[in-house]
């Protein structure tokens, strides 16, 4: 008995140091991918000025805000959130505040306006098929593609390639004709 008791410890004992072994080389490569990334602390502090951190993950908020400003012209951004050397990202953070929940999005109340602090808001209720990105007038009644074709019961696809055919508003709603 007393023999399977020392023979259980010495083997927890042998598990616990390749654990350790294991932690301290992953510890180990994590320092050396660091230095790899940032060989000085100027390249450290240039990468981290504007919200981003030391390790691969970033804050939600900052992605966010460089994925708006990529996908995005100027024009279309409050000019206080492209401004350089850390503002911009500090003046977003500052209007939109944290993400409350990973399953929030980042989401322009009224599409057809830029990205602005009264226009921005975290929504974990996206739309399905995206933001309507173009609408149509018809009769002065403003609506997006989809409405339309809702309302007035053509396919989507339909009048889509109408209106890329160059057919006025009016003409491609209308219902297809079988004759």
């Amino acid at each position: 008995m007393a023999r399977a008791v020392f023979a259980a410890a010495v083997d927890l004992q042998m598990r616990m140091r390749q654990i350790d072994r294991r932690a301290r080389g992953y510890a180990q490569k994590r320092q050396d991918l660091e230095l790899w990334l940032f060989p000085n602390d100027q390249t450290a502090d240039r990468f981290t000025l504007q919200g981003g951190k030391r390790s691969t993950m970033r804050l939600p908020e900052y992605q966010a805000w460089q994925a708006l400003l990529h996908r995005n012209s100027s024009e279309l951004i409050c000019a206080n959130w492209c401004l350089p050397n850390g503002e911009g990202f500090s003046n977003f953070f500052r209007d939109i505040g944290k993400r409350p929940t990973p399953k929030h999005r980042l989401v322009r109340v009224n599409a057809k306006e830029p990205f602005s602090p009264a226009n921005c808001l975290w929504s974990d209720q996206i739309p399905r098929r995206g933001v309507p990105r173009r609408s149509i007038r018809i009769s002065n009644v403003e609506m997006t593609l989809r409405e339309a074709a809702a309302q007035f019961g053509v396919p989507y696809a339909v009048l889509c390639r109408r209106l890329q055919r160059g057919w006025c508003a009016e003409r491609a709603v209308q219902p297809l004709v079988v004759a």
